[in-house]
């Protein structure tokens, strides 16, 4: 309850007013209001007189505190700048609480006062605030300004105190309003004369950078002023931002730089799109800005604070065009007039930007429109060397003249093909080095085959056929190929072009373009190779078709060749009766006429092994297992030829990078089983050399090969073993002639001899008949034993002819068995020793047949011979036989044939049964 006060007091509190009025009449700036009150106020000691203008938005309600003057302990400086906080607003409402006419507010301990809130409380403790007064200056009920005085300690408010703000409150309120009216007023007249100069200084700016120079007037405090342009007109954050900024304050104030950041690095600007004015206090604090944009903004750009306006269009907030703005180093707080200058600003700055938009538009579409003229006389040129380039190196060489590559291109054209299981490869063609140097197209890596699926960049274009592949940079390899980067990386190449060449699901190679440095791949060069693709691709088909006709044109010709060959192996086959003249004759005729592929030819040997009997492969296996998984043995289980593709991998060597890579190498196999009858004896194995596929017809011939070896070596087999039949058989009859006539007559002479020995004893007179006996016997056994030494060996025949050792031969039947014999002769034949053999033994094996089958009484041996040919004939009168019946065991008729046939000579048999037998012998001369 305070006191009422004496008559001198209410004299002197009247007096005090009348001063204090009368310098507050007289006031020229914020200053003076406070030196008005500061003779009544320093009475009390008072740490300090602060007087706030208060900012309000479009309802009245306060949202700034602005200090514009203040006396005594500078905690506060004039200028300083702070948002109402909730607990400012608690504090300033507790000014307007009262019912009728607003009241100052006293406060006796803030530390105790529950008007004050707690945060308050301990600013008020950093500031050295510990008691105080608060006078609210407003109009009506809208804010205009907040006085307060303030001590260091706490303490009771007089009621002189009371009484004197309480008096003075209404005329300070009038006093605020009006000077706020009047700085409104200066301030009004000074933005039209800043945005009257900013218009002078914007309408003469002919470049983003001269616009940044011309608004940094709107701002002096601030620490930059920047300008951010989009790439293009986006919806969605991607790009980039061009920021042209200007430094404005430190040591390299005036400094105009130019920066590109992604669009991404502030989301920012993308979720507050809808707004024309952004204003930000505190970037650290401000709820609106996400995490990416705080980092962006604070950490990337060192900006705590800025005030900037947009140029997006009213009517269409999708889209951004760019805005301008002022950064700070430091939290800020932004007044009204200021966030009205930018505004009046926008409109001014938004028709400048246009028109420097529009002028550069102007000067790219000029620039473009030569580009594009240069680019399309470029693309002339080197269509026109596509065109006449004859080979895959002339391809790379006009593909080079793109005067847009960066040095240092290694380039190489691929042709595509794909494996029996549909795996993508790429085979190199031509590799260009920089300079103008072609690889040796000898080197192993040229014979391979690279598997899509193994290499980084072949595998990308696999995927995306319709795609022309640019990546430059490990960072950027590492992003599109994922963990395989690394192959590529080791490879040193850090920079790829890659074209493929695809139409309607099928490949037809590519071509890459290679840097081992990083190197920056201009737009020019990205547009020309896209309008060259077709061109580029159109050129290397009709090449494969070139290829593919030449190609064709030597399997042709190859196979020509390959049934030439099969030819001469059928007429080895039919004239070679041993096999290993006949696998000699294979082998020599497969290394002349299929070189380079590696044939082997493998025959059972009655275990479950194959061994290789006659090869033209360096290195053909020992054996093949039967039952293995072997392509050999396969064929052999399955009875048909078969033929198998495969990629192997293999270390490349000789590559001009110090990297060793891996690539994959074509190999074809073809396997035919050697079937004759029902039995399989062997396999005919062929490799084609790497790089070579073969194909059905190769396997029709190498088959039908297979077919004609099969029956040849049955052959052979069958004639050493018709000959050691015969021998055998010879041996025998040898044996029975022995047996039958030289044992005999020795039996014999042994018996006359014994006979005539005991005569001698006796009465040597009739040891004579014994003796004649003897000698009689003796010349017999000669006879016979020259006979079977002539069968053995007729060397009679040199010596003697053929006619002398027909005759002998039948008077040795003659006289043996009593069976006449009727020779009719020509002259000596003029005939090779070996052909007059093999007629001595045909006709021999026929008389033999004649003594022990035919039961004959006579027969006719005749001999004639003419101009084309030579013709025996053995006739008897037995008792004949059926030709067409089979006689096992008995292969004399099947020698004489297997004679004949190896002479290229014919033999007719013509017997019935009880009619007798005519063999005739024809040999052409």
């Amino acid at each position: 309850m305070q006191q009422t006060a004496h008559p001198t007091e209410y004299i002197e509190r009247a007096t005090l007013l009348n001063q204090i009025n009368t310098a507050l009449a007289n006031v020229r700036s914020e200053s003076d209001i406070l030196a008005a009150i500061a003779p009544f106020a320093s009475r009390f000691g008072p740490a300090q007189l602060l007087l706030h203008f208060v900012d309000t938005d479009e309802a009245g309600s306060p949202t700034q505190l602005r200090v514009v003057s203040t006396i005594g302990n500078p905690v506060l400086p004039n200028g300083q700048t702070f948002p109402v906080s909730e607990a400012t607003l608690k504090l300033l409402e507790a000014c307007t609480s009262h019912d009728a006419n607003d009241q100052p507010a006293f406060f006796n301990d803030f530390d105790t006062d529950p008007r004050v809130a707690d945060s308050a409380r301990a600013i008020m403790h950093i500031w050295g605030m510990r008691s105080g007064i608060m006078l609210p200056l407003r109009t009506g009920k809208r804010w205009q300004a907040l006085m307060g005085v303030t001590f260091a300690e706490a303490r009771a408010i007089t009621a002189e105190e009371h009484d004197i703000y309480t008096q003075l409150l209404p005329t300070l309120a009038a006093i605020v309003t009006t000077r706020r009216a009047l700085l409104s007023a200066q301030e009004a007249k000074e933005e039209a004369t800043l945005l009257y100069r900013l218009a002078g200084r914007v309408n003469s700016a002919v470049s983003h950078m001269e616009i940044v120079q011309a608004i940094s007037i709107l701002m002096p405090d601030a620490d930059a002023a920047y300008l951010a342009i989009p790439d293009h007109t986006y919806t969605a954050l991607a790009g980039n931002f061009s920021i042209v900024q200007m430094q404005m304050n430190g040591s390299q104030a005036g400094q105009v730089t130019e920066d590109s950041i992604p669009v991404a690095a502030f989301p920012i600007t993308f979720t507050m799109r809808d707004n024309r004015l952004y204003v930000i206090e505190d970037v650290m604090m401000d709820p609106r800005v996400d995490p990416v944009s705080r980092t962006s903004l604070a950490e990337a750009m060192g900006m705590q604070a800025t005030l900037a306006c947009s140029f997006n269009p009213e009517d269409d907030l999708t889209r951004v065009l760019g805005g301008f703005g002022f950064r700070y180093a430091q939290p800020r707080a932004f007044s009204d007039g200021e966030k009205r200058l930018i505004l009046a600003a926008r409109e001014l700055l938004m028709a400048a930007f246009d028109r420097i938009r529009l002028q550069r538009e102007t000067e790219l579409a000029r620039r473009e429109t030569e580009h594009a003229r240069s680019r399309a006389e470029i693309v002339a040129r080197v269509t026109s060397e596509l065109a006449r380039a004859r080979d895959e190196a002339g391809i790379l060489t006009a593909l080079a003249s793109l005067t847009s590559i960066p040095d240092g291109c290694y380039s190489s054209l691929h042709f595509a093909s794909t494996d029996v299981d549909g795996n993508l490869g790429f085979q190199m063609k031509s590799n260009r080095h920089p300079g103008g140097k072609f690889a040796d197209t000898s080197l192993t890596w040229f014979k391979v085959i690279f598997r899509a699926s193994e290499w980084p960049g072949l595998h990308y274009i696999e995927q995306h056929p319709e795609t022309i592949l640019h990546v430059t940079g490990a960072e950027e390899m590492r992003a599109i190929f994922g963990d395989a980067a690394q192959k590529t990386l080791d490879l040193g190449w850090r920079t790829a072009i890659i074209i493929p060449l695809w139409a309607d699901n099928v490949w037809y190679g590519a071509v890459q373009l290679l840097w081992m440095e990083e190197v920056v791949i201009s737009d020019d060069l990205r547009q020309m190779i896209d309008t060259l693709r077709p061109v580029l691709f159109s050129v290397v088909t009709a090449r494969q078709a070139i290829i593919s006709a030449e190609l064709a044109r030597h399997e042709i010709e190859q196979r020509a060749n390959e049934l030439a060959t099969v030819a001469k192996v059928s007429a080895a086959a039919t004239t070679l009766l041993e096999e290993a003249r006949l696998l000699q004759e294979f082998t020599a005729l497969t290394r002349t006429h299929f070189a380079p592929h590696d044939i082997t030819l493998y025959l059972a040997d009655g275990t479950k092994h194959l061994r290789p009997v006659a090869s033209v492969s360096d290195d053909p296996d020992d054996f093949l297992d039967v039952d293995g998984e072997c392509l050999a043995a396969r064929a052999m289980r399955e009875r048909r030829g078969l033929i198998s593709h495969q990629m192997v991998q293999e270390l490349l060597t000789g590559m001009d990078n110090p990297q060793d890579a891996t690539g994959l190498r074509t190999t074809s196999e073809l396997a035919a089983p050697l079937v004759v009858r029902d039995s399989v004896i062997g396999v005919l194995l062929v490799r084609a050399p790497y790089g070579t596929t073969m194909g059905e017809s190769q396997l029709r011939v190498m088959s039908t090969l297979a077919d004609l070896i099969a029956v040849a070596i049955q052959n052979s087999r069958s004639y050493r073993q018709g000959k050691e039949l015969a021998a055998l058989q010879e041996r025998t009859r040898l044996s029975r002639e022995l047996h039958d006539s030289v044992s005999q007559a020795l039996y014999g002479i042994a018996l006359g001899a014994t006979t005539a020995r005991a005569q001698l004893d006796k009465d040597p007179a009739l040891a004579k008949a014994p003796l004649d006996y003897v000698v009689s016997l003796t010349q017999a056994g000669l006879t016979e034993m020259r006979t079977l030494i002539f069968d053995l060996r007729p060397d009679s025949l040199e010596k003697e002819g053929l006619i002398t050792a027909l005759s002998k031969q039948g008077g040795l039947l003659e006289a043996r068995h009593g069976i006449r014999i009727v020779s009719e002769m020509c002259d000596e034949p003029n005939l090779p020793l070996e052909t007059k053999e093999n007629l001595y033994r045909v006709a021999r094996e026929a008389l033999h047949n004649v003594m022990k089958h035919a039961q004959a009484s006579t027969v006719v041996i005749r001999l004639e011979e003419d101009e084309d040919e030579v013709q025996l004939d053995i006739v008897d009168d037995g008792r004949g036989f059926d030709p067409n019946e089979s006689f096992n065991g008995h292969l004399g008729l099947q020698s004489m044939r297997e004679r004949m046939k190896a002479m290229g000579g014919q033999i007719s048999i013509t017997s019935e049964v009880g009619a007798g037998t005519h063999i005739s012998v024809r040999l052409p001369l």
